[in-house]
């Protein structure tokens, strides 16, 4: 295990913790829960970022931080999505269900996709793009945004933007595995 994927680890573990103290702060009205809850998500969202810097700068990287990374992200997005779009307790409080449908729905297909695609190839290559990373950093920024000031213009214009990036993205990485998928063509002579 490297140091990376400890914090791959740890994220994980601290996901449910988040979406506890999201819960509290919604039925109790505490400050405390709320502060608790934007601490522990600005934490998460933050590891996100420094597990992937300590792999790159320590040379760590691993099959296993592979797997850890994506999957703490998905957790973390499942939470509070979850949370916030399925299984809201109140109608002021939480994003559009469609969205949360929207965002679990794509993640489902590229998940099926590349299920597919390993079973047909061999070596299924994901590689992060700036479109992922970019979608990533917005559904980061309309949460904090949200958990900060609650629901606002800027909140449901970041709403949009990361709608339009998950959308473009699915299309990217759809071609990309249709890419990777396709037979070779010989080269005729």
């Amino acid at each position: 295990m490297t140091i990376a994927n400890y914090v791959s680890l740890g994220r994980i573990l601290f996901i449910p913790f988040f979406v506890f103290s999201l819960h509290a702060a919604q039925v109790n009205d505490e400050s405390f829960f709320k502060t608790t809850a934007i601490a522990l998500f600005i934490l998460l969202a933050f590891s996100d970022w420094l597990d992937g810097f300590l792999a790159r700068q320590f040379d760590c990287k691993s099959r296993l931080g592979e797997f850890l990374d994506p999957a703490a992200d998905k957790l973390l997005s499942l939470g509070v999505l979850s949370y916030l779009c399925l299984f809201n307790p109140s109608e002021n409080f939480g994003l559009p269900f469609w969205f949360g449908l929207f965002y679990v729905s794509r993640d489902l297909i590229l998940l099926a996709l590349y299920l597919l695609l390993k079973t047909v190839v061999a070596d299924v290559k994901i590689v992060p793009t700036i479109l992922g990373k970019a979608t990533t950093f917005v559904f980061f920024t309309m949460i904090l945004c949200y958990l900060l000031f609650g629901k606002n213009q800027f909140v449901d214009f970041l709403l949009s933007v990361n709608t339009v990036l998950l959308a473009t993205s699915l299309i990217f990485y759809t071609r990309d595995g249709y890419l990777q998928w396709r037979p070779k063509k010989r080269p005729t002579r």
